[in-house]
């Protein structure tokens, strides 16, 4: 079967995993890309976020729940040649006092260095907008290629007395910008003060409020805070006030103290919005060097990914995924170690008799299910061989005798009607219910469950499947625990013909077998499994 390039199967589970490879979570997502050739097998592609590049020998896929050899990527994709394009939009304050700060110190440049960096943070297919705001919004630039932002060059607006801060106007044109941009991440990055109009003591909503859209958008939001103590940002004057003695107007020191107090907090207020707005994703520069310092540590933390492809079927090895259009668990090693696992769709269908569509099957199945009916209605034309009748006993039905029906047979007789158990010969064996398994499927010779022993599912039973079963919070999971010490996907079990595998999902509050803690164990028999503060046993058969 033959795909169009580049097909997501679906938003995938990752199973999040600890690696010494980059000391950091791991999440896989899969990709299924065309075959290289018409029948071929699907190729699959594993992005891995978190971790940085190794060698593209070290690395195999392994299907958790079918026993064969690992499969070796056969290429790998870095972060800016890969399929993840980035929409960004940059909201800049603009103010003359503020970007050109009065020609004492001119931030522009700066900026422009962050912009350079900026514009090489993504792959091709990227785009940006930029949006200018001082006394109100200006969007300077619309849905052009992120390369194009090293040339953007910003136009500071006027001074004055006092400088214009429109951020929360600013920062609404950004939001309406984003849904325009093409790109499978949204980043949303300020430039500026963190000041709106004059700044306040109290938390600003407007900020706020467009700091929740940017999460229910899932919008990465990023700020980049430098703050000017000068009297045209706010920086109070000491107020003068009459000396009782000399009769001269003097200094009120109490008083300024005052008011740099109150400025001091409107300007820490600012920087808490924005660290709300940005989910904490903010830094207060001290110096105008810092936002190209800030952009190339931006710009390396959206490369956080690569891409490894995998062919579908490898047949130097004769080894390949089952693409039978089921949810599969799949693990990615890196020099033989297990690295981190995702479930993942295996989808077109596909065999490796002849690619495409296993059209055998329908040839096999009705000719086998054929040939084992005739089989069986020629058994049940077969007469059964006669009883062997024993040595000086006369054959039943012999007058006189008791065999069944026999005349003058006396009733309770040994032979006579109602006789219970009179035998008529030895008893045949029972015939063998033999299973045919036609269609190749993995049978597991174990079964597994999970035994609630406390909590308001006390004793209820939970058979674990094959592949992985998927325990939290949420109604997503195949065992949901309502438990507040609970995290929303806080494990899995991995079922296998080998056994069953427990891993946690770096849960808030761990998982625990027998009282230890663990990050991955095989269970065994009558194992105690605690999750917050729900108990369950681990039974298993052979």
């Amino acid at each position: 079967m033959h795909l169009p390039r580049s097909i997501f199967l679906s938003a995938l589970v990752a199973v999040v995993a600890t690696t010494a490879l980059a000391r950091a979570d791991v999440t896989l997502e899969t990709t299924v890309l065309d075959p290289e050739t018409k029948g071929g097998a699907p190729t699959l592609q594993v992005t891995v976020i978190g971790a940085t590049p190794g060698e593209l020998g070290s690395y195999s896929l392994k299907q958790g729940d079918k026993a064969t050899a690992a499969i070796k990527a056969s290429k790998l994709v870095p972060f800016l040649e890969g399929p993840d394009a980035i929409g960004m939009v940059v909201v800049v304050l603009a103010d003359g006092n503020w970007l050109a700060n009065q020609g004492r110190s001119d931030i522009g440049d700066s900026v422009q260095a962050a912009f350079a960096s900026l514009a090489a943070a993504g792959p091709k297919g990227s785009q940006v907008s930029v949006v200018t705001y001082a006394e109100g919004a200006t969007v300077v630039k619309s849905a052009v290629p992120l390369a194009d932002l090293a040339s953007v060059k910003l136009t500071p607006g006027p001074t004055g007395p006092k400088a214009q801060r429109a951020l929360a106007a600013g920062l609404k044109a950004g939001v309406a910008e984003l849904d325009k941009l093409a790109g499978k991440r949204k980043v949303l990055v300020l430039i500026g003060d963190g000041v709106d109009g004059a700044g306040a003591s109290a938390p600003s909503t407007a900020v706020r409020d467009i700091g929740k859209q940017l999460v229910d958008k899932k919008v990465m939001a990023v700020a980049m805070i430098y703050q000017i103590r000068s009297a045209e940002f706010g920086q109070p004057e000491t107020p003068m006030k009459l000396d009782p003695v000399t009769k001269q107007q003097v200094p009120d020191e109490d008083a300024g103290a005052e008011l740099e107090r109150a400025w001091r907090q409107t300007l820490k207020q600012a920087v808490e919005d924005a660290k709300f707005m940005t989910s904490d994703h903010s830094t207060e520069l001290t110096s105008k060097a810092g936002f190209a310092v800030a952009a190339d540590s931006l710009a390396s933390e959206l490369a956080d990914r690569f891409y490894l492809q995998f062919p579908g079927y490898d047949k130097t090895a004769k080894a390949g995924l089952s693409w039978d259009g089921k949810a599969h668990p799949l693990v990615l090693r890196v020099d033989g170690n297990d690295l981190a696992t995702v479930e993942a769709t295996l989808e077109p269908k596909w065999s490796a008799g002849g690619g495409g569509s296993p059209i055998w099957l329908f040839i096999v199945i009705p000719v086998a299910l054929l040939g084992i009916g005739a089989a069986v209605v020629m058994g049940m034309k077969k007469k059964p061989a006669a009883a062997a009748t024993p040595a000086g006993a006369a054959a039943p039905g012999a007058p006189g005798v008791g065999g069944p029906g026999a005349p003058g047979a006396v009733p309770g007789a040994p032979g006579g009607p109602g006789a219970p158990g009179a035998p008529g010969g030895a008893p045949g064996k029972p015939m063998k219910t033999q299973f045919i398994n036609l269609a190749g499927d993995d049978v597991f010779p174990i079964v597994g469950w999970l035994v609630f022993l406390n909590g308001p599912q006390k004793f209820k039973t939970h058979k674990l499947g094959s592949g992985v079963t998927k325990i939290g919070t949420s109604k997503e999971s195949d065992i949901v625990i309502d438990d507040g010490y609970m995290s929303t996907s806080h494990a899995i079990v991995l079922t296998t013909p080998d056994g069953f595998t427990l891993q946690d999902n770096n849960s808030r509050n761990g998982t625990f077998v027998n009282n230890q803690r663990v990050s991955k164990y095989e269970l065994m028999d009558s194992d105690v499994v605690t999750f917050g503060q729900t108990q369950l046993k681990f039974k298993a058969t052979i």
